[in-house]
């Protein structure tokens, strides 16, 4: 028995192997063996690019209400003109002006000068200049200015009026002997205050 069994396991291996040798005695045809070749494929590389814009976005510009670039606008009035005599300052004949200086524009004038002279003048005065460190849009000041004059003569006046920011105002005027003085508190000239 035990032939038998190594018998019997011999002829399952011989089976087993696939040769193309037919056994003795068998009426089979010889088979080709075709076995699949084992493809390995490897998962397709996909190469990713990034696209980066270099053009800078186009920004329209728009008008901000709060923030501006335009310059002060500043406006000259005369308020009255009269002539008198000045011995304080060892001056004869001398031409007060009263002058109102507004910024009507959208921005603050700094370092705001106004200038008085004539057409005849004699010594500067030491009041002839009046000045104030910055006027607001929207606000106003009062001058009092004097320039030396001659005497009994119809002069012509002028008032130049210069800022930091280059604005300027002119103003001229003949002859004040016949205006008087404004009616207007004397401690207010020089005080910047609001246009009403």
């Amino acid at each position: 028995m035990p032939k038998f069994c190594l018998t019997l396991v011999l002829a399952c291996l011989l089976v087993s192997c696939g040769t193309d040798m037919p056994l003795p005695g068998s009426t089979f045809a010889p088979s080709i063996s075709s076995q699949t070749p084992v493809i390995v494929t490897k998962p397709p590389v996909i190469a990713t690019t990034t696209i980066t814009s270099t053009t800078a976005p186009t920004l329209t510009p728009t008008a901000s209400p709060t923030a501006t670039s335009e310059p002060p606008r500043l406006e000259l009035s005369f308020l009255g003109c009269y002539t008198s005599i000045d011995l304080t300052h060892q001056m004869g004949e001398v031409t007060n002006a009263y002058l109102l200086l507004s910024n009507t524009g959208q921005s603050a004038a700094s370092n705001v000068c106004a200038l008085l002279s004539a057409s005849d003048e004699g010594r500067p005065h030491p009041d002839h200049l009046g000045c104030v460190l910055s006027l607001p849009a929207g606000y106003q000041v009062t001058f009092k200015l004097t320039v030396d004059t001659g005497f009994g003569k119809d002069s012509l006046i002028q008032v130049d009026v210069s800022s930091a920011e280059k604005v300027s105002a002119k103003l001229s005027r003949r002859s004040c002997r016949a205006i008087g003085a404004p009616r207007q508190e004397p401690g207010l000239f020089g005080v910047v205050r609001p246009i009403p």
